[in-house]
């Protein structure tokens, strides 16, 4: 009877998440859910226990729990945190907590428990068993919550292999969002030298009339949003400070200091993900926050460590110089750090390119006719 409710719960439990619910009115139906199935099962028992007369008591009853079930229960839910946090660490190198994606799984297992239990044979060692259970919790974790690892590829203009045929020619420029922030209790950086350069680089380019620059100076946490909804980028550039603890460094109202958690800056570019192609962090200690982004952008480009003015500048010229040329957005990134190399700035090595979710060699901002 147990599992049948278990299995019943479990039901209502998909066919709630896969409904157009809000968050919390699926919440407080799977627990209401759960709850109202222990709370029957108990009843039930007792119940039947009083009517045949073989009621024995409180403590008796408590002793003939299934406590090694329950157990194999929530080795199988440590599976699927183990997956969840294996994950996050493989994408962000630390936890970045996002409860839904966390405990949908875990809702839902109450199908996966009733069918890995009808198939245990109980003369297996328990050890083996609880191993059993955690191993298929780490696996099921991955099939119920394949949605939050759907790739999802969005090519912006793709290269064509064929050179028998002829590339079309794409006229809609493409819209770079500059973004810097220089608070006022900070070294300050060379970002309009940098900016005046890069604008230099693509207006010498081959393809110069294909890119439009939008600029937006001391930029605050609040301008973040704004700025992404009124410009619909196709590329980000964001140069300024980065924290030691991995944090890009915006402005407060008084010009100061504000970084950006990585969560929060991670969900904005989820939620306006379909212009941006590309986002450049030229900012120190980014590359964990690139990673981040990069769960929803195709390209991210963040340094790992604290990185020169000189070395910044120098790999963004050439790197917005490649793309005006037609370069991917690997080879331009290739460049970019080649000429780190080219000016012996000894930091080649600290930009990092990370892209999950697309091929850099493919995505071309321009082509050639």
């Amino acid at each position: 009877m147990a599992y049948i409710i278990l299995f019943v719960t479990g039901v209502m439990a998909t066919l709630v998440v896969s409904s157009k619910w809000s968050e919390r009115k699926q919440y407080v139906f799977i627990f209401v859910g759960l709850l109202s199935g222990l709370i029957l099962t108990l009843g039930i028992t007792i119940v039947t226990e009083i009517d045949k007369g073989v009621w024995k008591g409180w403590f008796s009853f408590l002793g003939e729990i299934p406590w090694f079930e329950i157990g194999l229960y929530f080795s199988m839910v440590a599976g699927m945190a183990a997956k969840y946090i294996y994950d996050q660490i493989g994408i962000n190198r630390k936890i970045v907590f996002k409860k839904w994606q966390f405990f949908r799984p875990i809702l839902i297992s109450p199908i996966v428990f009733g069918a890995i239990y009808g198939n245990l044979d109980p003369k297996t060692s328990k050890l083996l068993l609880l191993i059993f259970s955690f191993q298929n919790g780490f696996f099921w974790h991955t099939l119920l919550n394949r949605e939050n690892d759907r790739i999802e590829i969005k090519p912006v203009y793709r290269k064509n292999n064929s050179s028998n045929k002829k590339k079309t020619k794409n006229d809609k420029p493409i819209k770079i969002l500059f973004l810097s922030a220089n608070p006022t209790d900070t070294s300050q950086l060379r970002l309009s030298e940098e900016m005046r350069d890069i604008d230099q680089a693509l207006r010498q380019a081959e393809f110069r009339e294909k890119f439009d620059i939008r600029q937006q100076w001391a930029v605050r946490i609040s301008d973040l949003q704004g700025s992404l909804l009124r410009h619909k980028p196709d590329l980000v550039h964001f140069s300024g400070h980065g924290s030691r603890s991995n944090e890009i460094v915006l402005e407060d109202k008084n010009g100061n200091s504000q970084t950006v958690p990585s969560d929060a800056l991670s969900d904005l570019f989820s939620n306006l993900k379909d212009n941006i192609k590309c986002v450049v962090l030229n900012a120190c200690y980014s590359e964990l926050q690139a990673r981040a982004i990069a769960q929803h952008i195709d390209c991210v480009i963040g340094m790992s460590k604290a990185i020169a003015d000189e070395a910044a500048i120098n790999f963004s010229v050439a790197f917005y110089q490649a793309l005006g040329y037609g370069k991917s957005v690997k080879a331009a990134f290739e460049l970019g750090r080649g000429m780190i190399h080219l000016q012996s700035l000894n930091e080649q090595d600290k930009p990092k390119l990370i892209a999950f979710n697309s091929n850099p060699e493919e995505l071309v901002f321009v082509q050639n006719v």
